[in-house]
């Protein structure tokens, strides 16, 4: 390695990104994995997250149907993930599962068929976390963010059954209450989502989710569609209708961090970070690969080059450099 390849890694400290929409984002997340290796940048590890359609224990974003896909496909491409050292988490948040649901053959078949050391689930409801972690004792337990409890009290109360706790976003901000966390859980078992796009007062954020949940696990696929389609546009609209003029629209906050904020965050001991890329067009999800992981890291030029002139495309695969066969991800 390099000494400008020492100078990046020793720069920018250990971190862990845990990134949404594994399905989709196949091509980016196991691209950016190879270029940073093979440009030398040490102390960046990844984990993608998603789930298959159609399972009642599904929470969180709302997903659409995927033409084509099966839960066996699903299950080959957490596989795929795995074999290149990429852990994979099963998304199992539904906040309503009880005992009465725990019994769903799909959603055990995907617990089954994934179940590989090092690969996780985020869950929101304990009975469901209770359930796995004795059923398949070598998933990581992740808590995801949609129960929404800010107080430090409710981490420590569940502290002996999760691995790993996703904090709200509201927590991204309130320092205190991440030092106590940090000094009794320490920094491995905790994780910030970066990008959270929903507005920081929005008053429909607990309801939105728990309906998702309610949709998943009853089959509503009639509510499932009312909240897919435009859901907190329709929410919102009245709000935004007073809104005159389009430069006030500067003045509404939601809770996606800056690259400085990521920066202080590191500071106090952060080093888990969630990128919820789930359910964004593909162009969306390479602009914040692009601005959370290779601009912040100062690597827009070298990977610019990397991609277009060491990397090449496949049609001059066949074009020598120094006397070898163009190298290929």
């Amino acid at each position: 390695m390099s000494q400008e390849k020492l100078s990046i890694a020793h720069g920018m400290g250990p971190e862990h990104w845990n990134i949404g929409g594994a399905i989709n984002g196949f091509p980016h997340v196991t691209s950016a994995k190879a270029i940073l290796e093979d440009l030398g940048v040490e102390g960046i590890t990844f984990s993608v997250f998603d789930q298959h359609f159609g399972m009642k224990w599904a929470g969180g974003r709302p997903h659409s149907f995927a033409a084509g896909q099966t839960k066996e496909t699903f299950a080959r491409v957490v596989q795929e993930y795995n074999r290149r050292g990429i852990q994979f988490n099963l998304v199992f948040s539904n906040l309503l599962v009880g005992e009465e649901h725990l019994g769903d053959k799909r959603c055990n078949w995907m617990l089954e068929h994934c179940y590989r050391p090092g690969n996780g689930v985020i869950v929101t409801s304990h009975v469901l976390a209770r359930y796995i972690r004795e059923k398949f004792p070598e998933y990581r337990l992740i808590h995801s963010l949609t129960h929404f409890n800010k107080e430090p009290s409710y981490y420590f109360e569940h502290e002996g059954l999760y691995d790993v706790f996703v904090l709200p976003p509201h927590l991204n901000y309130r320092e205190k209450v991440l030092q106590e966390l940090l000094t009794r859980l320490g920094p491995d078992r905790i994780e910030i989502l970066v990008n959270e796009t929903c507005f920081r007062e929005c008053s429909i954020r607990s309801d939105h989710y728990e309906l998702i949940s309610k949709a998943c696990l009853e089959d509503d696929w009639d509510l499932w569609e009312q909240l897919t389609n435009s859901f907190c546009q329709r929410a919102h609209a009245e709000r935004f209708m007073h809104i005159k003029d389009a430069k006030n629209v500067k003045g509404v906050k939601n809770f996606s961090l800056t690259k400085e904020e990521i920066g202080g965050l590191k500071g106090l001991g952060i080093t888990n970070f969630k990128l919820a890329n789930r359910q964004v067009p593909n162009q969306q999800y390479a602009k914040w690969m692009d601005y959370y992981l290779i601009d912040r890291l100062g690597l827009s030029t070298p990977f610019y080059v990397y991609e277009n002139y060491y990397n090449t495309a496949p049609h001059f695969a066949g074009r020598p450099r120094n006397g070898t066969p163009e190298k290929q991800v």
